[in-house]
């Protein structure tokens, strides 16, 4: 009996193993091609907002917990749940908006003069356009303005950086520990949309854009200011003109991006007759005279007399841009040293520092340089900072001075 080989036909793949084998190719391809697509990043950018949020909303809750400090104030406005999100600075900006502006009756005491006008604004835009009560145009604004302005962290960081950094850069921005002051009704998220919208058209050159959004940084606050010799600059040192054409249209530029406070000093010298009337209402807060503030700050006072922990805040970020002033393209790195040093000459430190620093955009892409490479550190790091973040959302709901 003889054994014979058999052979067996060789396999050819059915129809139906071909289009598995089709659809899984075409669904790894589109799947590659949405994460390198820009929608994606934003996508993550916006999940790390909410994320960010959601802490905030978890803090709201646990403010129960707190005991109020003596000195708590009730407030009466007509969405009751916004009420601890109205507390402090909001309080003006309600003020504001319910009753347009007013001198303090005392000279040199506290007076609403002293908040800027374009967030009031932009809330009573959103009141009248979308039928919002006041305390929720005044934080939906903010958010609104605090999702744009995540969004245009990560489009500033990878157009000067890398991927990773600008999405770095989008977290800590998100779950910095005074970030919510992002959702309250607080003109930050403003101002520091307006300054990322300033940058990426001076990336663009387009320096006119550059300057406008700048000018309505300074309509928001005095660290708006902080644009104008960036917009100046730039277009001093930029190239295809003579230096004296150059000079001529920088001043130019300078000039508009302080537009927003130049309107404003306008409309206090028509309806107060004083157009200086926001330096005289901010002596209700902060009693010495403006130079003599800055010759303190210029002689390190505020550092040397002020609290370790709130100096930290001037002199830690300070220290950031220095040591990366390779790493920083000149826009980012003067904005820096400018969102900065205005809040310290005009304020010294103070428990506010810490909500000052949330202006200063290079801080971000130079600790998203530190954590991307130590992603160990990151993530203790980004612990602590939402522990913080949270904690410091409950004390500010319950009336806690927290910046």
């Amino acid at each position: 009996m003889t054994l014979e080989t058999v052979e067996h036909p060789t396999r050819v793949p059915g129809v139906l193993s071909i289009a598995r084998a089709d659809i899984g190719a075409r669904l790894a391809l589109a799947l590659r091609t949405e994460r390198e697509s820009p929608a994606w990043k934003y996508f993550l950018a916006t999940a790390l907002f909410l994320a960010s949020r959601l802490v905030v909303f978890l803090g709201y809750g646990f403010g129960v917990l707190l005991r109020p400090p003596p000195m708590n104030t009730a407030l009466h406005i007509d969405v009751p749940r916004l009420a601890p999100l109205m507390h402090w600075d909001a309080n003006w900006y309600l003020a504001v908006l319910h009753d347009g502006y007013k001198l303090a009756d005392t000279p040199g005491a506290p007076s609403d003069i002293a908040f800027f006008p374009l967030y009031p604004m932009l809330a009573w835009a959103a009141k009248t356009l979308g039928g919002l009560s006041e305390p929720t145009a005044l934080i939906f604004v903010a958010n609104a303005m605090a999702l744009l302005s995540t969004l245009l962290i990560v489009k500033l960081g990878i157009r000067y950086f890398s991927e990773p950094i600008a999405l770095y850069a989008a977290a800590i921005f998100c779950f910095f520990p005074e970030s919510f002051f992002l959702s309250s009704a607080y003109n930050e998220s403003t101002c520091l949309a307006l300054f990322l919208l300033s940058l990426l058209a001076l990336g663009d050159g387009r320096f006119g854009w550059a300057a406008l959004a700048a000018g309505a940084a300074s309509g928001v606050r005095v660290s708006g200011l902080a644009m104008a010799p960036v917009v100046a600059l730039a277009v001093e040192l930029s190239k295809g003109r003579s230096l004296p054409r150059r000079t001529i249209l920088a001043a130019g530029a300078g000039l508009l991006a302080c537009g927003g406070l130049i309107a404003y000093m306008a409309y206090q010298d028509y309806a107060f007759g004083d157009p200086m009337a926001f330096v005289a209402a901010q002596k209700g807060w902060k009693h010495e005279n403006f130079l003599v503030q800055v010759l303190n700050g210029l002689e390190l006072k505020p550092i040397f007399e002020g609290r370790l922990d709130e100096a930290a805040w001037f002199v830690v970020p300070m220290a950031l841009l220095i040591f990366n002033y390779r790493f920083l393209p000149r826009d980012l790195s003067v904005c820096g040293l400018t969102s900065l040093g205005i809040p310290y000459f005009a304020y010294g430190v103070s428990s506010s520092s810490p909500r000052y620093a949330i202006l200063c955009v290079p801080l971000y892409f130079c600790l998203a340089r530190g954590f991307r490479a130590s992603p160990m550190l990151a993530a203790v790091v980004f612990g602590l900072s939402t522990t913080l973040l949270c904690l410091h959302t409950a004390m500010f709901t319950q009336w806690y001075w927290v910046g």
